[in-house]
C-alpha cells in the first residue's frame, strides 16, 4: 500500500501527467520491490522510487535497475 500510495501522491504534488499505465507499473512495483534483491523496471518508475520523497531503494534494500545494459550485469553477477 506504501507503494501505490507514494507513486500515486508523487504525481499530484510534482504535477507529472499521470498515464493509464503507470497505475499498472505502480501495483508491479508494490507486489515485487518489498520482496525482492533488485527490481527492474521503466526509466521513470526507476526515477519515482529511487528520489525523494520516495526513496524506497533505501526502504527495502532492494536495488532498483533501469536499461537492458544494468539488467545484463545483475543476471551475469547472479551466474558466478
Amino acid at each position: 500500500m506504501q507503494i501505490i500510495a507514494g507513486i500515486n501522491a508523487r504525481f499530484f504534488t510534482v504535477g507529472e501527467a499521470f498515464k493509464p499505465n503507470d497505475l499498472r507499473d505502480a501495483k508491479h512495483a508494490a507486489l515485487t520491490l518489498p520482496y525482492s534483491d533488485t527490481f527492474f523496471c521503466n526509466s521513470p518508475l526507476a526515477h519515482k522510487l529511487r528520489t525523494k520523497p520516495l526513496q524506497l531503494e533505501h526502504v527495502y534494500n532492494t536495488k532498483i535497475i533501469n536499461g537492458p545494459e544494468k539488467f545484463l550485469k545483475v543476471i551475469a553477477n547472479i551466474e558466478n
